[in-house]
This record gives structure tokens, sequence and C-alpha cells, in this order.
């Protein structure tokens, strides 16, 4: 099968979905009791819980944990978006982009990487969140991006399967 073929291939079965899911969520409107107040507070109360949430990443090289702190929807919708326009026209992502992407996202997210003796130990003069790049390889960065990615409330699936295309 041809790249084209592929593509056109993957874009229908994505279309498919898609109208599948739209059937669904019709579905479930039709269905749907409206929000009580109680609903409301509740659902308040459980996005303060995901912003306050710290996750811890395996390193397998390192054999260590890093806690990490999710970030904001806002920050990962802007990762997302930045990743994407990095792609080809293939859906291709570039690689150094990414990693330029999700550097700072790391940095922010991991508050042990913010320590002033950690980074004189680094030799960081310039972007604090070079730091990352230092400590950290590709595949380690990648997966650490992953796991924040993939643990916030923003759905990156089709990122997670851009990111396995890389």
């Amino acid at each position: 099968m041809s790249k084209k073929e592929n593509k056109k291939k993957l874009l229908e079965e994505k279309k498919q979905k898609l109208e599948q899911r739209k059937k669904e969520l019709e579905e479930k409107k039709k269905n749907a009791k409206e929000f009580s107040i109680e609903d409301l507070i509740a659902k308040k109360l459980r996005k303060d819980e995901r912003k306050n949430k710290v996750i811890e990443v395996y390193s397998e090289e390192a054999d260590r944990k890093l806690k990490v702190k999710m970030p904001s929807d806002k920050a990962v919708l802007k990762i997302i978006n930045t990743i994407a326009n990095t792609a080809d026209e293939d859906g291709n992502v570039d690689i150094e982009a990414f990693t330029e992407a999700v550097t700072p996202l790391i940095y922010n997210c991991c508050p042990k990487l913010h320590d002033k003796e950690l980074q004189k130990a680094c030799e960081i003069e310039g972007d604090c969140w070079d730091v990352v790049e230092v400590i950290f390889n590709w595949d380690e960065r990648v997966g650490i991006a992953q796991e924040i990615l993939n643990n916030s409330s923003v759905n990156p699936q089709e990122l997670d399967e851009d990111i396995k295309n890389l």
C-alpha cells in the first residue's frame, strides 16, 4: 500500500470513528439529566483535585521516580498546538520541535528541577529549563512528556498516535 493510500485509509477510519462518536453523543444528549447545584459543585471540586494532582514518573535508566505536578489545561493545549504545528503533510512530527516544546513543560511540572543547587551543579546559566536536557536523555524526555500529557485532563489520544509514529 502506498503512503498516499495509507493516509487516505487512516483518514477514512478517523472519519468513521468521528461519525460513530457523534451518534453516541447524540444518544447521550437525549438521555442526559440537567445539572443540579450539587453536580456543579462536585464538578468544580473534581477539577480542583486535578489541578493539584501529582504523579510519579518512573525512569527505567536511573531506576528512580520523579514527582510531576500536572500542568494546566491551557499549558497542555499550548504544547499540543505547538507540536501539531510542526507536523508535515503526512502528519509526522518534527522530533527536534517536539523536544523543544516539551522541555519547558517538563521543567515547569517538576519542582525538583527548579533547585538552584541542581542548576549550579549542571552549570545552567541561560534558560533554566536547560536542566531537563542536561539530566534526561531524549527517550526519558519523551516518556516524561507522554506521562504528563496522558495524565492531563486534556485528551491527547491523537497526539499520542503522532508521538508513537516518531
